[in-house]
C-alpha cells in the first residue's frame, strides 16, 4: 500500500470513528433493539381519550396507571390494555384533582400517592381507588416518589424560589408520614431571567431499587443527579450531547419563536429506572431532519447504575413518558398520547 493510500485509509477510519463516537466518556454509541408488543388506543372510547398525560406507572400485576392531567383523572388499564377503572375527576374534594402531574405506586403498601398539583396537596388512595388520606402543602407538588415512610416531592418552580427565605429556595422536599417537611435539598439554577428560571428548574425524579433518588432538570441543563435517601448527592453525569453545532449546552435567552425554543441544546422528557437500577433518559437529537424539522423525543439513553453510558433505544415515534414494569418491559406514551409497550431485545 502506498503512503498516500495509507493516509487516505487513516483519514477514512478517523471519519468513521468520529461519526460513531459520542461525547459520553468517548463511548461508541450502539443501538438497543426493541419490539412493540402492545399499543393501547380506542378512538371512540372516552376512557382511552387522553389529554396531556404526565406520568405512567405499572403495579406488580402489570396494571397500568396513567395520570391523565388535563382530564384531572387517573386511568387504569390491565396488562393487555383493557380499561379497568377511573380514579378521580376535576374538583377539590377527596380524590378530586386539579391537573395532577405525577403518581407513585408504593408496592409494599398497595397505595397510590398523587401529586394533586394545583390543589397544593398530595392525595393517597388504594390501588382500587379508595381514598385513604391527603397532605396539604404550601407549594405546588410537581413530582413525587416514596422511599420507606418518607415522601420526596419536587416543587413546581416559581419566582419565589429566588426569594430571601431559605424555605423557598430548595426544589426537593422530604416529607414525613404526616406531611411535615423534614429536609430540603437541590438549589435551583438562577439564570437571572424570569421565564428561563421557571423552565430550567422543572424536574423529573424517580427512584431505583436501592432507594436512591434520580433527578434531572428537564430543560436547558445537561445534568443527571443521584441522591441517597438523606438527600446527599452520590454522583452526577451528563447525557449524550447530539444537538446541532449552533445549539450549545447553555442558556439561550432571546426566545422569539418556536425555533428559538429548539435552540436549547438539552431537553429531557422523562427519566426511569429498570429493575436492575439502570437509568434511562428520554431525550432527543436536536439536529434538523431533511424536511427542516427538529427531531426530539425519539431517543432513550441508557446508563448503568454508576452513570456510564451503555446504549441508545431509538423509538419509532416521538415519546413523552417512559416507565418499566416488573419484567423490564418498556412503556412509552407517544406524542399522540398512545400507550405503547416494548420488549427490549437482549443480544447474546
Amino acid at each position: 500500500m502506498s503512503k498516500n493510500s495509507k493516509v487516505v485509509t487513516f483519514i477514512f477510519i478517523l471519519c468513521i470513528a468520529f461519526i460513531t463516537c459520542r461525547e459520553k466518556n468517548d463511548a461508541i454509541e450502539f443501538i438497543i433493539p426493541i419490539e412493540e408488543i402492545l399499543s393501547i388506543e380506542k378512538e371512540d372510547d372516552p376512557n382511552y381519550s387522553l389529554y396531556f398525560p404526565q406520568d405512567l406507572e405499572v403495579d406488580p400485576k402489570g396494571n397500568i396507571y396513567l395520570v391523565d392531567t388535563f382530564n384531572s383523572r387517573i386511568q387504569i388499564f390491565d396488562k393487555r390494555g383493557k380499561y379497568l377503572k377511573t380514579i378521580g375527576r376535576n374538583g377539590k374534594g377527596p380524590l378530586e384533582f386539579d391537573k395532577p402531574e405525577d403518581i407513585f405506586i408504593d408496592k409494599r403498601k398497595d397505595r397510590i400517592y398523587i401529586a394533586d398539583t394545583r390543589n397544593l396537596r398530595i392525595q393517597v388512595s388504594s390501588l382500587k381507588g379508595e381514598f385513604i388520606t391527603q397532605y396539604k402543602l404550601m407549594f405546588a407538588p410537581q413530582q413525587i416518589v416514596v422511599i420507606g415512610p418518607f415522601m420526596y416531592v419536587s416543587r413546581f418552580p416559581s419566582n419565589r424560589v429566588f426569594g430571601e427565605g431559605e424555605k423557598e429556595r430548595y426544589l426537593i422536599k422530604k416529607l414525613d408520614n404526616k406531611g411535615k417537611i423534614i429536609k430540603e435539598f437541590l438549589m435551583p439554577v438562577d439564570t437571572g431571567y424570569i421565564i428561563p428560571n421557571l423552565l430550567v428548574n422543572m424536574l423529573s425524579i424517580t427512584t431505583d431499587r436501592k432507594e436512591n433518588l434520580i433527578c434531572a432538570h428537564t430543560f436547558g441543563v445537561n445534568r443527571i443527579l443521584k441522591f441517597d435517601k438523606e438527600g446527599n448527592i452520590l454522583f452526577k453525569f451528563q447525557t449524550l450531547y447530539k444537538a446541532s453545532e449552533w445549539a450549545k449546552p447553555s442558556f439561550f435567552f432571546n426566545i422569539d419563536s418556536e425555533e428559538d425554543m429548539d435552540k436549547f441544546a438539552y431537553i429531557v422528557a422523562d427519566i426511569a429506572c429498570d429493575i436492575n437500577n439502570n437509568i434511562y433518559v428520554l431525550s432527543g437529537n436536536l439536529k434538523k431532519n431533511e424536511d427542516g424539522v427538529f427531531e426530539k423525543g425519539r431517543e432513550i439513553y441508557k446508563f448503568n447504575p454508576s452513570g456510564k453510558y451503555s446504549g441508545t433505544i431509538i423509538l419509532p415515534v416521538s415519546g413523552k413518558i417512559i416507565s418499566f414494569d416488573e419484567e423490564n418491559r418498556l412503556y412509552v406514551i407517544d406524542e399522540n398520547f398512545i400507550i405503547r409497550k416494548y420488549n427490549i431485545i437482549i443480544k447474546n
